[in-house]
């Protein structure tokens, strides 16, 4: 940061996609906005993109921003020096977090037309904030963990304007840390070590294979990629789950199925299938196959409740098939 006093900050509500870096098949922007309901982006799908040194923010609605609210003249058009915090619902909890923000922004009380820039199905991208595309930072989705209220849960919180300006000086301070420490929130914890006498090959290879699936999962959330979360293994609780992997605000309960194949065909148990419709914002499944090989694939389901169904970050749909067992015996 360039200060260590608090800018003005503007927070502004955007739909929801994983790199916003123009329009892609496979990272498209979800939200309630009328816009998202007949296209399948935004104009926000360019905020975070490179565009000569540049970035350009935009937010659905044309409503105008009281830039007045972060410190600028009544004439004033514009105001520098601003922190922009993006915020939208993520699809996996349904609630409002910060996805990203803008250093030393630039906000402009109405949208500004941009010659030469990308268009969106023939449409000119106009923007409302601009900065130097370094100081711009962009949360990969296991790192949205703020919590941004709306009304309905807070007096005050956000509501149809995608513009607010925050709860006062106690929400604004705990943003302000938040971003300076880029939501640092735990260390490393020294991986479980498995004990036990040799087992035969077939167990052995199967072993092997569980092993590599726990520990490349739990490898994964205890990173920066995966929330700098804490993990701890509950395989032998039959919770209908193996890991728990614990962050600020929240909890995931994470399923994780090792494959020797490349195919992605995995079952699971009427207690784990029970466990996932329960909990559904916080069971997640993790799937790692070739696990033999070296180089094992990783897939991270989680519950998107815009869409009503369990997908992949790169967008791939989980196809879920129901069986029914019986139990026979002679009689």
């Amino acid at each position: 940061m360039k200060s260590v006093e608090r800018p003005p900050i503007l927070f502004l509500n955007i739909g929801w996609m994983i790199n916003y870096d123009g329009p892609n098949v496979n990272d498209p922007t979800r939200g309630n906005f009328g816009w998202l309901q007949g296209h399948p982006h935004g104009h926000e799908c360019y905020n975070f993109s490179n565009q000569n040194g540049f970035c350009y923010g935009s937010h659905p609605s044309s409503f105008n921003t009281d830039i007045t609210r972060l410190g600028a003249m009544k004439a004033a058009m514009s105001i520098g020096g601003v922190l922009v915090v993006w915020f939208s619902r993520d699809p996996r909890t349904n609630k409002a977090v910060i996805v990203g923000w803008y250093e030393d922004a630039v906000v402009y009380r109405t949208f500004q037309a941009r010659q030469g820039g990308p268009t969106l199905y023939d449409y000119p991208i106009d923007y409302k904030v601009s900065t130097s595309h370094k100081n711009c930072k962009l949360l990969v989705p296991s790192q949205r963990w703020f919590v941004v209220p709306n009304r309905s849960e807070t007096p005050g919180g956000y509501g149809q304007n995608p513009n607010w300006y925050g709860l006062g000086d106690s929400y604004l301070n705990k943003v302000w840390h938040y971003i300076q420490t880029r939501g640092a929130i735990h260390g490393q914890r020294k991986p479980r070590l498995r004990t036990g006498a040799p087992r035969s090959n077939d167990h052995e290879k199967l072993r092997r294979v569980e092993d590599t699936a726990i520990r490349i999962a739990s490898a994964y959330y205890r990173s920066e990629a995966g929330g700098s979360r804490e993990v701890k293994s509950v395989e032998l609780q039959n919770k209908g789950w193996d890991i728990e992997a614990k962050g600020p605000i929240d909890t995931l309960l994470v399923e994780v199925k090792g494959l020797s194949g490349k195919s992605l065909v995995a079952e699971l148990t009427p207690n784990e299938y029970t466990k996932m419709q329960k909990h559904e914002s916080l069971w997640v499944l993790f799937v790692v196959t070739d696990c033999l090989s070296e180089a094992p694939q990783s897939y991270e389901f989680r519950f998107m409740h815009d869409a009503n169904r369990w997908e992949s970050a790169s967008g791939g749909v989980l196809s879920i098939v129901t069986k029914t067992a019986a139990v026979v015996s002679l009689v």
